[in-house]
This record gives C-alpha cells, structure tokens and sequence, in this order.
C-alpha cells in the first residue's frame, strides 16, 4: 500500500506546474508506529476480560512511547521530505500525550514535519472519522493541496479533502 501511495505522490510531486504546497496526513498507530508489541503485552496479560478494560490497558501500555517505525510509511515519509511535501502527522491521541509521541516519532526517524496534531480536549468526544476530516479540512484551509492521506482505519482517510487516500491493513483493530 506504502508502494502506491509513493508512487501516486511521485506523479503529483512531478506534475505540480503551478507548484502548489502539497502535503501528505499520516497517521501515527499503526500507520507511522507499530504498537505489536504493546498489543502483544497486553494479550499476554489478560485473557477473557470485556473490551473497554483492554483498551484502557493498551492506551497505558502506548504510554512507554517506544514504537518501532512501520518502515515503509517511513520510507514514504522520506520520499515526501525529499520532495518537499509538507507532512502532517495526525493522531486520534489526545494532547497529554503530545511530548512523549514526538519523542518516539524523533527516536524512529521522523524528525522532520509541518505538524503534530493531536485531539484537543474540545476534540476528545469527536468520532475518529468527524475529528481527522475536521483537521484535514484546516490543513486544506492553510493552503496545502492535500495530496494524500494514509492510515490503518478507514476513519483516517478524510476522501472528501485528500485527493487520494490509502488504508494499510491493521489485523489488530477496527475504530468505526
């Protein structure tokens, strides 16, 4: 999926005439960072407990912010760096999470970026979907013509405001 998404933001990269400031969203879990290990933990630790216990336990174990890049998004990332493509992390993590999340984006290798958005507390009570189109939307009204958008849920892809959009699988987790 990485592969096309290079690919469909070479061609854009190539055919920008008017030169445009073109920009990609990418999505942190799962996306930009593998959370496996943590999910595996948290497996490991509980059997047969309800779903609302182990979310709150995964959220706590995200909490070490020591995820391993996801290689092909960070080779995607590097492409647009290169090409001088605004990127645009976006996250459905809330605020607090703010510093320890641009410490483990740095540590992997993204080091270099337009923005980190994380939800605000006004945001907390959004859906994933209305959340991530909202800021898809201000990054359009900021003037970047937003190439591409990428994520592991459907609700990371704003369609209405990227021109293409690209979902990698996630075999671990469906966010409606």
């Amino acid at each position: 999926v990485t592969t096309k998404a290079t690919r469909y933001l070479a061609r854009r990269v190539a055919h920008n005439p008017q030169q445009h400031k073109l920009a990609v969203m990418i999505d942190v879990d799962e996306t930009a960072l593998s959370n496996f290990n943590n999910i595996r933990r948290l497996y490991n630790m509980v059997e047969n407990v309800g779903d609302r216990f182990k979310q709150t336990t995964l959220t706590s174990l995200n909490n070490t912010f020591n995820d391993p890049a996801i290689k092909p998004t960070l080779a995607l990332y590097r492409y647009a760096i290169k090409h001088h493509v605004a990127v645009f992390f976006v996250t459905g993590r809330y605020d607090y999470d703010y510093a320890g999340t641009k410490r483990n984006l740095h540590q992997v290798g993204y080091t270099k970026y337009q923005q980190l958005i994380l939800r605000k507390p006004n945001q907390y009570h959004l859906a994933a979907d209305t959340y991530k189109q909202r800021v898809a939307h201000k990054i359009k009204q900021a003037g970047y013509d937003l190439v591409l958008a990428i994520g592991d849920q459907y609700s990371d892809l704003p369609h209405q405001y990227a021109d293409a959009s690209f979902k990698v699988p996630d075999p671990f987790y469906y966010i409606a």
